[in-house]
């Protein structure tokens, strides 16, 4: 005689850790589908939903002019960007030397980091809702900083996303 096998019962499934990977979208994705492309549509009077602009990527980057006299200013820099934006920044170095600078070709001058898909939603949103709002005297963003390709370009100073840094280096 077989012994019929017995099942161990279910385990429920644990709760997902902060962070992780859900399964609604991003909330400022969701917003843009489902209002700002209507809006768009009818404004502009587009023929077709593949007319409707919309973001490709979101590069993070910093030129770091001490890095060459201080490799602590680039470690510092590169965990601020890995705290801010979630993925680990890429290292530019200097294509051609330059003696006025005192800047060899290959030194590090500056990372970024390149946001796609729903970290470039989370990055957008925490951008427009925590980071913008809290710069002082803050009166919008520049309607010059469009290139003419459809490419923006905001530069913020002294580093709008400073609280989670800070909160970082508090806890050390």
């Amino acid at each position: 005689m077989a012994k019929a096998k017995q099942q161990a019962p279910k385990k429920e499934a644990a709760p997902k850790a902060p962070g992780t990977k859900s399964d609604q979208p991003p909330r400022m994705q969701k917003t843009y589908r489902d209002t700002v492309v209507q809006q768009l549509t009818k404004e502009f009077d587009y023929g077709n939903v593949m007319e409707v602009p919309r973001l490709d990527k979101i590069v993070v980057n910093i030129g770091i002019g001490e890095a060459k006299d201080n490799d602590k200013a680039l470690d510092a820099a590169v965990g601020d960007v890995q705290t801010i934006t979630g993925q680990k920044p890429q290292l530019i170095k200097a294509k051609k030397s330059v003696a006025a600078f005192k800047l060899r070709a290959g030194q590090t001058v500056g990372i970024k980091t390149t946001l796609r898909g729903r970290r470039m939603w989370y990055f957008l949103d925490k951008l427009l809702n925590i980071a913008l709002p809290r710069i002082r005297d803050f009166r919008g963003v520049s309607p010059d900083g469009f290139d003419g390709r459809g490419n923006y370009s905001l530069g913020l100073l002294g580093g709008g996303f400073g609280e989670e840094i800070i909160d970082r280096a508090l806890e050390a």
